[in-house]
């Protein structure tokens, strides 16, 4: 099977059904989930892909998780759009053929969902959270509600590892998804014991 995304190709069909956690302002708490497979089991270098097709933003939110990665753990990380095509498919194969090159033994996604449903909330809520009229969507990030996930998937095995969720509040930009998930992402690997701080 192919597919535009290196994950979707690795791990096709095995987020099905799985559902957004809801959170509000600029990117919520992440909530995770470690496979009891790889619990324990620390990342050495990771390569990071954010699926969108915006060129501008996924280069700056590739760079941003990779820069805080390697300031606060001793993974080692690099930019799927360093090493991959954008919007080419690739087979499984080639995409693990391609990690081992630059020495990745997991992969990375960030997968930013558009237009997804909002959560179920009180009517107050709902007028409380109503973005401001006429407000402009961006590509990925669409008021007042986007949902993202975030998948930790090992090289060689193509298995889950780590499956983490968020959903951004209204207003969000793709601004503040670069610069608040970065830190939320980091902190929740290296407490789920798929990243190692430095000591």
């Amino acid at each position: 099977m192919k597919s535009s995304s290196l994950l979707r190709l690795a791990v096709a069909g095995a987020l099905a059904g799985l559902a957004a956690c809801a959170g509000v302002a600029k990117v919520s708490d992440v909530t995770s989930q470690v496979s009891p497979d790889y619990a324990g089991h620390a990342v050495t270098r990771v390569m990071v892909e954010a699926n969108t097709r915006d060129l501008e933003a996924r280069g700056k939110l590739e760079t941003a998780i990779c820069d805080k990665i390697t300031s606060e753990t001793g993974t080692g990380c690099v930019r799927a759009i360093d090493n991959f095509m954008a919007q080419q498919t690739y087979t499984g194969d080639e995409v693990e053929s391609g990690m081992e090159k630059v020495g990745a033994d997991a992969l990375l996604s960030i997968e930013v969902n558009k237009n997804p449903a909002p959560p179920a909330t009180t009517a107050a809520r709902d007028a409380a959270a109503a973005p401001p009229p006429k407000a402009a969507a961006q590509d990925g990030i669409s008021r007042p509600w986007s949902a993202f996930e975030m998948l930790l998937i090992s090289g060689s095995e193509r298995k889950m590892m780590w499956y983490a969720t968020g959903r951004t509040g209204p207003g969000a930009t793709w601004d503040d998804l670069i610069a608040s998930l970065p830190q939320d992402l980091t902190k929740k690997l290296i407490a789920d014991g798929m990243l190692k701080p430095k000591s």
